[in-house]
This record gives C-alpha cells, sequence and structure tokens, in this order.
C-alpha cells in the first residue's frame, strides 16, 4: 500500500503543478527542488538503516508520509494550493 501511494504520488503531484501553473519549465524545476534533500541523504541514510531497527524506520518513514499526504489533501480540499506548500510538504 505505502509503495502504491508513494508511486501515485510521483504521478500526480507534477500533474497538479501543471495545471497550477500551466508551464512545463516550472513542473522540472518543481520536481527537480522537491528530489534534491533525497538526493544528497542517500548516502547517510544507508549508515542510518543499518545501525537502527528497519521495523521502526518504516513505521515512522509511513507514518510520516502518511501526515504529508494528508496535509496536501486537506490543502487541495480547501482551496488552498500554493506551490510553495506543496514544494515544503514535497521535500519530506
Amino acid at each position: 500500500m505505502s509503495q502504491f501511494g508513494s508511486s501515485m504520488y510521483e504521478i500526480v503531484l507534477p500533474l497538479l503543478v501543471l495545471e497550477l501553473t500551466g508551464s512545463l519549465t516550472n513542473v522540472g524545476l518543481f520536481y527537480s527542488v522537491i528530489k534534491i534533500p533525497g538526493i544528497l541523504l542517500l548516502p547517510f541514510l544507508g549508515a542510518f538503516v543499518e545501525r537502527h531497527s528497519r521495523k521502526k524506520i518504516l513505521f515512522f518513514c509511513n507514518l510520516f508520509t502518511f501526515i504529508i499526504f494528508s496535509l496536501q489533501f486537506l490543502l487541495f480540499k480547501t482551496d488552498y494550493i500554493l506551490i510553495e506548500a506543496l514544494a515544503l510538504l514535497g521535500l519530506g
């Protein structure tokens, strides 16, 4: 289920940015910016995962993802969608 939600997020978020801005350039920039933390942290996360319980890490990562998706859903439902808010939540 977690993988399905993350996969859909990867598809829907750029489409939402395209709908809000109407510019493919903005979609590319947005997507690049939200991927930077993952790229920079990836080498360090491997060592962190090796030292800690994978079960606990998976639980907290899934909880964090659920919170982010819920916040984005609430923003969408209240018509308070700002590119900045999506980017901030997308960094997580």
